[in-house]
């Protein structure tokens, strides 16, 4: 597989996926949650979750992460996924309406049902028990193939993700 076809299978990967397995570790425990993403323009990944989930609460202790994102609906031969490293944090204040903004034109794109309401940046702050995360990766990887046809991992760099063909 060449850079560029790495990069392309990568960048379509995220563009048509909906969810993602998010792993967090509390440095004993591992945990895997599948959560609804968006990505912006410089591939930072942005998701919702209660503030109380066991993978919001590993986030406070350990901001390293690690997500996979994949099409399950495929035959095996056929499967390809992308593995990210990168660090998560809440959402800021200050960055919050944009990220909503993002996040619910995918949601609306794809899922007609939502509505406007789900705008309002008071529902994911202060008291309320919904907030908006953030993963800035790090490193991407996407699956190769090696000797005898051996899985490999392939890095993929994040400059060339950013780099629109």
């Amino acid at each position: 597989m060449t850079k560029e076809q790495a990069t392309k299978e990568t960048r379509e990967i995220i563009e048509s996926n909906r969810y993602m397995t998010l792993a967090t570790t509390d440095g004993k425990m591992p945990w895997a949650s599948p959560v609804y993403y968006s990505v912006d323009e410089n591939y930072n990944f942005f998701f919702v979750s209660s503030k109380e989930a066991r993978h919001s609460k590993f986030i406070e202790s350990n901001s390293q992460v690690s997500l996979a994102i994949f099409n399950s609906t495929l035959p095996s031969m056929e499967v390809n996924g992308v593995q990210v490293e990168g660090k998560a944090s809440l959402v800021s204040a200050a960055d919050l309406p944009g990220v909503i903004r993002n996040y619910y034109q995918k949601v609306r794109k794809l899922e007609k049902s939502i509505g406007k309401e789900s705008l309002l940046a008071g529902r994911y702050k202060g008291l309320r028990l919904r907030r908006f995360y953030k993963i800035q990766p790090t490193r991407f990887y996407t699956l190769g193939y090696g000797k005898e046809g051996v899985d490999i991992r392939v890095e993929v760099l994040l400059e060339d993700l950013k780099d629109n063909e």
